[in-house]
């Protein structure tokens, strides 16, 4: 009901109850009634809204009443047709019974266990023929059992569990006293972990030796007493316990006289106490029991006694956990590329601590980045004493030379540096590196963009043990091999794609006898050279790559130079040209254990295919690793090869099978009858059998069981990037 006050109203209009009445005073009143009737006149017409019709007014002893809610009864199967479907019904109670009106959640979870809190979300994933008839959201259970139905308390503060508990219990007089207000703990520095409680209690009482303090940190006096005894009083609880402590009047004179007795402290338990920093693992003591003390009487009261006693902290679990921590994020820094690594330093000391440790960049790869400023990265990396740089894959900005420019520049300032993978760069980059960088190890350039590159310098680096120099297409030295003549600490080399190879004094590499790791391109010119004046002498090798092995190359004297080689493992073959008598001549490599065979298949392809065959089936007994790699050309040849000979004899046409031609008669069919041809013969050639590439495969583990055999097939133009397929390791 709204009502407007006359006072209010004269005195927002300036007039007093002395004031005088005039023409003004009576438009005011008179524009006040009118302003009262408008209201009411508002006010009516809201209640009449409001109020029901009198054909839905019940008529209940002579008066209208409206009409209550229909009964839901929880009972009803429309209410249990979701269950069936596989809906289940959760019920939460948040509130205690017993002291207030219970209050309570209902959600429903879908067969698909996906959570729905009210209507709108029911409608959007009903299913089959259900309604939002078949939910109900009476916070009462249906009586459908656990699996069906979960119902749960919410969880409760401890004073209110603490409220039901007493509403529970007899209205009796309560005679033990609750221990009263919790003393906040003092709070630490800001950013850091406090120590443990004992800790704290030490530094207190070692802090102030005039006037040690309690746990609490109350001021004491001390007392040369056996027992340490620290009893701090609390106010008289309020509620039904007051009436309890105003009876007993004596009880609290009493209280009175406890709290102003002096607090006994033993002052030998502190002096005995050694400093933080130096406390050993089982000296630290002090324990506090706080609540629940009885007094000498023997009953509770409204004191808390803290006693301190002796116990153990082992420290080194705390450092332990500490240290752990800090691993696993070295482990995680592990992952970040630079630019993260240096935004991490400057999160806070421990992590600018973990980010500069000294493993995180002994190798820095800079995939996916891009240096803008390389004085500070030489000078980061010269900071942090690294040893490995690996820009494989770094971003490069449009104006590139510049860049590497810059990068010759100051890349030499880092002395400690011993590994460098180049990406793609032009030739003046490896050219400086020979000048600038003699603590090399490792130099790896296998993208330059150049056509020329100059080996002079390269004999500074006496140190190097891996040099690989491959260009995009190809390149030729400006001058010999001669500077390499000093790397004597050299193991691995691969000089790949150089043009005109035989005019560089070949025979140097033949004087690098510490050589495991030999990779020559271009072997057409040079194949006598190698057989007769390098290969002989590099008794240390163990793996070696001859690509372009075409026309005048000399395969039988290369294979003739390696059968001695005793510690060689690995022989790859890339684009040779097999010929007859490869078999008999590979077969006294006995010693190769790993081989990869790029044939060329220019011409007699039938017959490469029975060397190869047959000379694997002669390696059985030390071979473990072979991949034999069939060029697509040799595939799509050999297939219209068929469909020919199927139609000059009239047969059914049909899809041939992936097929390379051998030369009868093939080796692991004609003989002791393992397995069977099922080739197709042309009339015309009754020398040459197709075979299926599943069939020579059968063929091959048959006869070399205990080798890991891998036939591959791709084009020829991509040959040259093919390597060895070796098994996987079985975890």
């Amino acid at each position: 009901m709204v009502s407007i006050s006359d006072d209010d109203d004269e005195e927002f209009a300036g007039f007093d109850d002395n004031g005088v009445a005039g023409s003004t005073g009576r438009s005011l009143a008179a524009n006040r009634s009118k302003r009262i009737r408008n209201t009411n006149s508002v006010l009516a017409a809201v209640i009449k809204q409001e109020l029901p019709e009198d054909d839905e007014m019940l008529q209940v002893g002579g008066k209208k009443t409206t009409p209550q809610r229909p009964t839901v009864r929880l009972d009803d199967p429309i209410f249990r047709k979701p269950f069936e479907y596989g809906w289940k019904r959760e019920l939460v109670y948040r509130a205690v019974a017993g002291i207030s009106k219970e209050k309570g959640e209902v959600y429903y979870f879908t067969p698909t266990s996906k959570k729905l809190r009210t209507r709108t979300e029911i409608q959007q994933n009903l299913t089959h023929d259900l309604t939002l008839d078949n939910f109900t959201f009476i916070k009462e259970p249906l009586g459908l059992g656990p699996d069906l139905e979960i119902i749960r308390n919410a969880k409760s503060n401890a004073a209110t569990m603490k409220r039901a508990s007493l509403a529970n219990t007899d209205a009796s007089p309560v005679t033990e006293s609750p221990l009263g207000k919790r003393i906040p703990k003092p709070k630490g520095p800001k950013g850091g972990s406090p120590p443990p409680s004992s800790i704290r209690i030490l530094n207190r009482s070692r802090s102030s030796v005039g006037s040690p303090r309690s746990p609490f940190g109350r001021p004491v006096q001390v007392k040369e007493k056996e027992d340490v005894k620290v009893q701090v009083t609390k106010p008289p609880p309020k509620g039904p316990t007051a009436t309890v402590a105003a009876a007993s009047k004596a009880k609290q004179e009493d209280s009175k006289k406890r709290k102003s007795e002096p607090v006994a402290v033993n002052s030998d338990n502190f002096r005995d106490v050694p400093v933080v920093g130096k406390i050993p693992n089982d000296t630290v003591r002090s324990t506090i029991n706080v609540g629940g003390a009885k007094n000498k009487k023997g009953t509770k009261g409204g004191a808390a006694n803290v006693v301190a006693k002796r116990t153990n902290f082992n420290y080194s679990h705390y450092f332990r956990n500490v240290a752990v921590g800090y691993n696993v994020l070295l482990e995680t820094f592990q992952y970040l590329k630079v630019k993260e690594l240096l935004r991490a330093s400057c999160v806070c000391r421990v992590w600018n601590q973990a980010a500069n440790y000294p493993s995180l960049w002994s190798t820095v790869r800079m995939k996916n980045s891009q240096v803008n400023d390389w004085n500070g990265f030489a000078n980061a990396l010269r900071r942090h004493g690294t040893t490995g740089l690996d820009l494989r894959k770094m971003l490069a900005p449009s104006n590139s030379e510049e860049m590497w420019q810059a990068f010759s520049r100051h890349i030499g300032t880092v002395n400690r540096l011993e590994a460098i993978d180049l990406c793609r760069c032009p030739s003046a980059v490896v050219e400086s590196l020979f000048r600038t960088n003699t603590n090399l190890r490792i130099l790896n350039a296998v993208t330059i963009k150049d056509d020329i590159v100059d080996l002079d310098g390269v004999e500074n680096l006496t140190r190097l043990e891996e040099l690989r120099l491959k260009p995009e297409n190809w390149v030729e030295f400006r001058r010999d091999l001669t500077p390499m003549r000093n790397l004597h600490c050299l193991r691995h080399l691969a000089l790949t794609f150089v043009k005109q190879l035989g005019n560089a004094n070949v025979e140097i590499l033949g004087e690098l006898t510490a050589l495991e790791s030999l990779e020559i391109g271009e072997c057409n010119d040079i194949s006598e050279t190698l057989a007769r004046n390098v290969l002989p002498r590099l008794v240390h090798l163990e793996r070696l790559r001859l690509e372009k092995g075409q026309m005048n190359c000399n395969t039988s004297a290369i294979l003739a130079a390696i059968a001695p080689l005793v510690k060689l493992k690995q022989l790859e073959l890339v684009n040779f040209d097999i010929k007859a008598k490869f078999n008999e001549e590979i077969a006294n490599c006995a010693h190769i254990e790993k081989l990869l065979i790029i044939p060329t298949y220019i011409s007699q392809s039938a017959t490469t295919n029975n060397m190869i065959l047959s000379g694997m089936i002669r390696l059985s007994q030390s071979l473990r690793c072979f991949t034999w790699v069939v060029t697509l050309e040799l595939l799509r040849v050999t297939e219209l090869y068929v469909v020919q000979c199927d139609a000059s004899t009239k047969k059914e046409k049909r899809v041939p099978d992936e097929s390379i031609p051998i030369l009868k008669p093939v080796p692991g069919i004609m003989e002791d009858g393992v397995v069977t041809s099922g080739g197709t013969q042309c009339p015309d050639a009754q020398q040459v059998e197709i075979v299926p590439l599943s069939k020579v495969e059968s063929i091959l583990h048959t006869y070399l069981p205990e080798t890991f055999i891998k036939i591959v097939k791709a084009q020829f133009h991509t040959t040259w990037r093919l390597n060895l397929v070796e098994p996987t390791a079985t975890p």
